[in-house]
């Protein structure tokens, strides 16, 4: 079976189990946070902590972004909140959660998240040159489908025209699972096999996009989809 195993506390093990035998874990991988919280200021300072450990084992935040209005829900997957960070290779990643610090710190999390979606995703398309500083407007689609692969992302990038560009899409490759001592292994949520993350200078640009018969068409060829605006906070 193509997965790492972690081990966090002496009963509990975290399994990063890739979604095919052709998934190499030792790439670089795109983790998909997409959650809703509890105490949302308790979130934020977890994460002024967690990035330490973050970057010590070379990994780095590429977006961090609160939804601020859906456009679409077909299956009710709406969270406050996405965060997209980069990591070297999934054994970067069990670096980081087998760190003491980083099990300390993980106790604010738990304390302020729920509704938690979590994934690995391969890029197909980034553009780390934009940041926050650049103001632009973003929305994100995330999808689920019966097979998705890079040609669904050739497509979404055709789609976008001059005025919209991606900022990142990624294909779903790898989920996080939990097992407690001789219980069988429970898949942390994860309700997408693939993200596309757009940017323009004008909302409006990005509206079009969406309301093109060619990108309905697309969305009906999906088996759900999640589209909303999001405001760019890192």
């Amino acid at each position: 079976m193509n997965q790492i195993q972690c081990q966090v506390t002496k009963s509990t093990q975290v399994l990063i189990r890739g979604r095919n035998s052709e998934v190499d874990l030792n790439s670089p991988i795109y983790a998909i946070n997409w959650f809703s919280t509890k105490v949302e200021w308790l979130y934020h300072l977890y994460n002024v902590l967690a990035s330490k450990s973050v970057i010590k084992i070379g990994g780095r935040a590429f977006f961090k972004g609160k939804i601020t209005q859906t456009i679409l829900d077909e299956k009710n997957t709406t969270r406050e909140l996405l965060l997209i960070v980069r990591y070297p290779g999934a054994q970067h990643f069990k670096t980081l959660i087998e760190s003491t610090y980083f099990k300390i710190v993980s106790i604010l999390r738990i304390a302020s998240v729920k509704d938690f979606s979590f994934g690995f995703t391969y890029k197909t398309i980034s553009n780390p040159a934009s940041t926050s500083k650049d103001k632009f407007f973003y929305a994100v689609h995330h999808f689920q489908a019966s097979k998705v692969d890079t040609s669904i992302f050739n497509t979404i990038n055709d789609l976008s025209g001059t005025t919209v560009t991606i900022k990142y899409s990624g294909l779903m490759v790898a989920d996080l699972l939990s097992k407690k001592e001789a219980h069988a292994p429970r898949q942390v949520p994860n309700i997408m096999d693939g993200l596309v993350l757009y940017e323009a200078e004008n909302g409006d640009d990005i509206n079009a996009m969406f309301a093109s018969q060619a990108y309905k068409t697309l969305i009906e060829n999906l088996d759900s989809s999640y589209i909303g605006f999001i405001k760019r906070t890192l």
